[in-house]
């Protein structure tokens, strides 16, 4: 069974820093500037949301593409793994490609908020969410 777990601001800020952040940057150059919404989940229920760009900068839009983060405990003290996902709408995807979004996951330690991130991944025509990979 999944622990999820809704952790404390500064954990969130620094994966919105740390991993979030450097993956929308990357993604302006196909896709333009663009606004979205993380929404920290605990299962399948939002917890906590907020709108950003790619400064990071709080900010507003009805159109704001959105993505996940989950938060889960494992065996090692004072750690969590992360999951983040991203399923945007299918109107900002470049012609012809399928872009759908991203997913990337890993650790973070809770004492000094350093992150252990695996690569993130480009998905096409996936317009669900996955979730946690087993």
């Amino acid at each position: 069974m999944i622990n999820e777990v809704f952790p404390k601001n500064e954990v969130i800020e620094a994966i919105i820093k740390d991993v979030v952040i450097p993956i929308i940057k990357q993604l302006e150059v196909d896709l333009g500037k663009q606004m979205y919404e993380y929404s920290v989940y605990l299962g399948e229920d939002k917890i906590f949301s907020k709108i950003i760009n790619s400064e990071g900068c709080e900010c507003f839009s009805e159109n704001a593409q959105p993505i996940r983060i989950r938060f889960r405990t494992i065996s090692q003290p004072n750690k969590l793994r992360f999951h983040v996902e991203g399923v945007f709408s299918e109107n900002i995807s470049p012609e012809g490609t399928g872009f759908s979004g991203f997913n990337t996951d890993g650790s973070i330690n809770l004492n000094d908020l350093t992150i252990k991130k695996s690569a993130w991944v480009a998905c096409y025509n996936v317009w669900d969410w996955k979730g946690w990979k087993f």
